[in-house]
This record gives structure tokens, C-alpha cells and sequence, in this order.
């Protein structure tokens, strides 16, 4: 049910840039979670995305594990008023209907009440997989998981065991929640993903909406980025290409940052973006950028937000208090 190239299991690029194969020299530190804007599992070490595709109001990701494929999930957020949550779970288990394991049975979490679980299903072309189907009234969120599952079910295990009593949600109107190759992120609310690139070394997205543009970015080891620049030139360095040039003071202010109870040097700059003359009284952005160092983790995080109205620094100070919460002590809940 799971193969290659049903999966696009490949490492070229659909857009012309870079591969985003996770697999270098430089080794992304591994982390038990997966989140992608409104869902959130943890996953074993040994799984890993080799294909992300769509942002937090619905996709799709592949995980692999020792050359093989092991995971598809589906997802997408549900606007219209009359969505029938049971009628979508029956319609997807279709045929497979008499493999589902009593309601009783059904792993299902506080955010995923209504889910249906078929461990073991036969296809047509002889493949066996494990299907869940979940629906999150909180963040209105449909979720399908399909496992490629082996003769001696160690998939459909650690499904049952760790994936999906892991499973959470976040609402439209709460904070967007990323983790993805060792890097994690929380967004503000109502932000949607319209940019990102997933290199080693380098975990960066970009998302808007209403005139806000808010970049988040780490970047792994921090020794080998600070060899090249000192700290300070790397405030509001971001991989993506923008219309308005940026125009105000080109040095920041020293500052400190707190994250995961820590206190933390970094640099502060605020300044403007604008299009280019004679366009530029239109539209002005005011733009908050900040770099912080965190030794003990070896990464720079980086956060930097367009707003038309005031300099938002408290949002900028918060993005960078919340990545990498998945290491912090006792894994702080994501949202």
C-alpha cells in the first residue's frame, strides 16, 4: 500500500531549488516529535519526513526507516458547518470496514475523541497497512494515518504504544506548533506557512497573512555559523526573497533572550521595509529582527516580523522563547 514511488521517494526538488534530503555531514540532533502547524505525534528515531507537502489547513508527509516507507499522513482542516466527522470515518474505511477494532478498542487521545483504528488490512496488490482516522472538534481537524506494516507488526506496535497516544491538536486560533528534522518552532495565531527550507543546518519558515510576515529560523552548529559572521550579522539573515528593501540603522542592539528558562545573548534591530523609489511611501512595513545564541543547544534562532502597524518586539521575543520546546525540561506541552 506504501511504495516509493507512490510516496515520490526521491530527492530532486519539485521547485528547482536544493534538495531538502536531510541525510549530510552535518548531523540534525534527533527529536522525538513531529508537528506540522496544527497537529502534533511523537515518532521513533529511526523515522524520518521525506516528504512534506502542504501547510497547517491540510497536506500530506511520508516518513521512511531503513530505506523503507512506514508512514502517509493526511490531513485538513474542515470549514463548512454541516461536516459529518462519522460519515467521513465510514467513507474512508470504505471496504476495510471489518478489520476496524471495536470503538472500545480505538486508540483516540482528549484532542482526537472520534478516531477508528484497522490494524491490519490486506489490499489488492498484496500489501498489509494499518489505518487510524481521527477528527479533532477543537482544531476541526481530520487526520489519516496509514502505516506500511510488516509480518511482525513492529509498526502496528509502535503505533499503539507511542504514535498515536501522542496525538494533539491545535486550533485555528491558537498558536501554530512545528517539528520537523531536530528544529521546532510555535508560530502566532492566524499565521499560515507561504514559505520554507528544510536543509541540514538550516530549518527556516515563512508565514503571513493580514500584512504580517513573520520568518523563523535555526541554524546548526552554531560555532560553524559564527566562524563565518559575528552574531550581530546574522540578525534578520533569512533564505527568502522579498519586493521590499529593507531601510533604517544596519547594526542592532545587544540584548538578552529568555528560552527554556535560560537567559540568552542575542541582538535586536528595528527598521523598516519598503518597495523601492518611487514606490516607497507605499505600504511600509515596520520590521523587528532578532538573533539569539543558545551555547548549550550549539544554534542560532532567528526571528524577524513585517507588521504595517508598530514594532512588535513581544512577538519577536516570544517566537524565540518557544523553539525548541520539545527539549525543554519535562517536554513542555507544543501548544
Amino acid at each position: 500500500m506504501l511504495s516509493g514511488q507512490d510516496m515520490g521517494c526521491d530527492d530532486a526538488p519539485t521547485d528547482g531549488r536544493r534538495s531538502e534530503n536531510p541525510q549530510s555531514e552535518i548531523s540534525n540532533p534527533r527529536s522525538p516529535w513531529l508537528a506540522w502547524g496544527s497537529w502534533r505525534m511523537r515518532i521513533p528515531p529511526r523515522w524520518r519526513p521525506v516528504k512534506i507537502e502542504g501547510d497547517s489547513r491540510g497536506g500530506r508527509i511520508y516518513l521512511g526507516a531503513d530505506e523503507a516507507m512506514v508512514l502517509q499522513v493526511k490531513w485538513r482542516r474542515m470549514q463548512a458547518e454541516n461536516f459529518d466527522p462519522h460519515a467521513w470515518i465510514r467513507t474512508r474505511l470504505a471496504s476495510d470496514a471489518s478489520a476496524a477494532v471495536p470503538q472500545e478498542q480505538t486508540p483516540r487521545t482528549d484532542d482526537f475523541p472520534l478516531a477508528a483504528w484497522a490494524p491490519r488490512v490486506a489490499s489488492a496488490d498484496g500489501n498489509k497497512a494499518a489505518l487510524w482516522y481521527g477528527w479533532s472538534p477543537r482544531a476541526r481537524l481530520v487526520l489519516e494515518l496509514v502505516f506500511n506494516v510488516t509480518d511482525d507488526r513492529s509498526v502496528a506496535r509502535t503505533a499503539e504504544d507511542l504514535l498515536l497516544p501522542s496525538l494533539g491538536s491545535a486550533a485555528a486560533d491558537e498558536p501554530g506548533v512545528w517539528a520537523v528534522y531536530g528544529a521546532s518552532f510555535r508560530s502566532p495565531p492566524g499565521l499560515e506557512l507561504v514559505g520554507r527550507e528544510l536543509f541540514p543546518g538550516r530549518i527556516s519558515l515563512r508565514l503571513a497573512s493580514g500584512g504580517r510576515v513573520m520568518a523563523l529560523q535555526q541554524l546548526f552548529p552554531a560555532e560553524l555559523s559564527l566562524s563565518r559572521r559575528e552574531l550581530g550579522r546574522w540578525v534578520g539573515y533569512m533564505p527568502f526573497r522579498e519586493r521590499r528593501r529593507r531601510a533604517g540603522p544596519p547594526d542592532g542592539e545587544p540584548c538578552e533572550f529568555e528560552s527554556l528558562g535560560r537567559s540568552l545573548p542575542g541582538v535586536i534591530r528595528y527598521s523598516y521595509k519598503q518597495f523601492g523609489y518611487p514606490m516607497h511611501w507605499i505600504a511600509r512595513r515596520r520590521n523587528v529582527a532578532a538573533v539569539a545564541h543558545d551555547a548549550e543547544l550549539d544554534r542560532l534562532l532567528l526571528a524577524e516580523l513585517d507588521s504595517p502597524g508598530g514594532w512588535d518586539e513581544d512577538a519577536v521575543r516570544e517566537a524565540i522563547a518557544a523553539m525548541n520546546w520539545d527539549r525543554g525540561p519535562g517536554e513542555p506541552e507544543a501548544r
